[in-house]
């Protein structure tokens, strides 16, 4: 099952996508980190997220460009939480081995599906930065996340918004209550 969580910044999204992941599965958990830790903001970020899960019996796997080729040999009935995908295009947009795809967004979704093929289940949480006044500088990013969410909820059996610690579900809202019982 492919499961999108879209919420804004310090919304929850990320403790909910855990808690929804702990659901789907009791063993082989996997947690996709993208973050590259950049300045000290970043590091408290990480380091908030390594605590939230420490209990979780989550295998971490730092993947800041989502190597493929890393990530394919998972034991049956593995489940993912990939964790962010804002993170992960920026990581790949703003790097010179990947800024020069001519469709990134398509390469990306590639890349998702690919690894989503290997789990049982994957859990994707990106950000809903759509809402608040956008900086020209910022705009082609913005137009890539918004391509690739959108992409990705069509493949997705549930899509969830996160809204102050709030769960909206969007699509697949049967499936979400048997999940969560």
């Amino acid at each position: 099952m492919l499961i999108l969580i879209i919420g804004g910044a310090e919304s929850g999204k990320s403790l909910f996508a855990e808690k929804l992941v702990t659901k789907l599965a009791k063993k082989n958990l996997y947690y996709f980190a993208t973050m590259q830790i950049c300045d000290e903001e970043c590091q408290q970020r990480v380091l908030k997220h390594q605590q939230q899960r420490a209990e979780k019996n989550f295998m971490t796997i730092e993947t800041p460009f989502l190597d493929i080729k890393n990530l394919i040999n998972f034991p049956e009935s593995s489940t993912g939480l990939l964790e962010c995908l804002s993170n992960l295009l920026a990581n790949m947009q703003f790097n010179t081995k990947y800024s020069n795809i001519n469709d990134l967004p398509e390469f990306m979704i590639k890349k998702i599906l690919n690894l989503y093929q290997n789990l049982e289940n994957l859990v994707i949480v990106t950000n809903d930065i759509f809402s608040d006044e956008i900086p020209d500088c910022m705009k082609y990013y913005l137009r890539n996340l918004g391509k690739i969410n959108c992409n990705l909820a069509n493949y997705a059996e549930i899509v969830l918004e996160i809204n102050s610690g709030n769960v909206i579900v969007w699509k697949g809202e049967n499936l979400f209550h048997e999940i969560m019982g």
